[in-house]
């Protein structure tokens, strides 16, 4: 995972990074991203929770490379939440922000310095509190340079304490309105 983490940013850096672009089911695909990670929010005593619009929410995306996206996002709200914490996951579609993806912690969280620190390659927060996870510090610059791909953006707010709120945002024109034929080509 680390190996392809580095190939991608290269990729993504130099400019040779692409998207493999399908229409996905948002909901189907945020449903079987939070199924993969429940076991491991569950033996760190966090509490999964996600509220996703009703209505069925079709992308044009990388399907690979969001599911990246939502891995991390929701890996770093477990990894950095203490027992009885939680971590709620929100998706919603709206003419004027596009798709929103939007993962909050009730965790450690970062003061506002460091959140730039945290989005660049192997950075990582230098604290007593994050010295105790490992990781790569690869996460979230790759997960920023994946949501800028699909021509969007990502924003990070951060308290100490307190939690973190991370938000993706992609463009309007990549939601894809659901019709009987959009159904059909989701199979």
């Amino acid at each position: 995972e680390l190996i392809e983490n580095i190939l991608d940013l290269t990729k993504f850096d130099s400019g040779r990074l692409a998207l493999e672009e399908e229409v996905v089911d948002i909901n189907d695909l945020i449903v079987r991203t939070v199924r993969k990670l429940k076991e491991r929010a569950l033996s760190d005593g966090v509490a999964l929770k996600y509220d996703i619009d009703d209505d069925e929410i079709f992308l044009r995306c990388d399907e690979r490379k969001l599911n990246q996206i939502l891995f991390c996002l929701i890996s770093n709200g477990i990894k950095f939440t203490k027992a009885g914490g939680e971590v709620d996951i929100l998706a919603w579609c709206d003419e004027e922000n596009g798709f929103v993806i939007q993962i909050a912690d009730t965790g450690i969280g970062m003061k506002r310095d460091d959140i730039s620190k945290a989005l660049t390659p192997f950075g990582q927060v230098d604290s007593a509190l994050t010295r105790q996870y490992s990781g790569s510090g690869l996460g979230l610059n790759l997960t920023s340079a994946l949501v800028d791909l699909h021509g969007g953006s990502l924003n990070v707010q951060s308290e100490p304490n307190v939690g973190t709120t991370v938000t993706g945002r992609f463009p309007a024109d990549r939601i894809v309105p659901a019709t009987p034929e959009t159904a059909t080509f989701i199979g």
